[in-house]
Parts: structure tokens; sequence; C-alpha cells
């Protein structure tokens, strides 16, 4: 999924780590995930405010969302 605007906003979230939170007041893991939600099959990419440039913080966070998310090929998670 790609987000891109200029009100930041989880409403498509139903889960309530996301209800009525800005992107100031969001409690993430590595930026990333909420730790109160389980399983952890949510990452969030891309709400992060680098000093430089924001290609590389992305693609390293997406690089890291898919290890943590990477599924063997009998379905068990590799976290």
């Amino acid at each position: 999924m790609l987000y891109i605007g200029f009100e930041v906003n989880f409403s498509f979230i139903k889960h309530e780590a996301f209800r009525g939170l800005s992107l100031q007041q969001l409690n993430l893991y590595k930026y990333m995930f909420a730790p109160d939600l389980q399983p952890q099959t949510l990452a969030i990419i891309g709400c992060v405010a680098p000093r430089g440039p924001v290609q590389p913080v992305l693609e390293m966070q997406g690089r890291f969302a898919a290890r943590v998310l990477k599924v063997d090929m009998y379905g068990n998670m590799a976290m």
C-alpha cells in the first residue's frame, strides 16, 4: 500500500493502536511495527524524518520488514 499526502492518518486500520493518532503520537518499534498488534503482520514504512535523503532509509526499512515478515515454505513466521 502506498500512501502519499499531506495529512497522515490511519483511519483504514481498525486496530485501537492507530485510532485518532497523528504521526508524532505513534508508538512504533524501529519506526515500523506497533508493539501491541498481534500477530505482527503489519509494517508501516516511511514514518521517519531523516536529516538527509529519505529513499535509502525507506529501502532499509523495506528490507528489514521483509526479513521480519518472511514466511518459510511451511508457513512458520521467521521472527
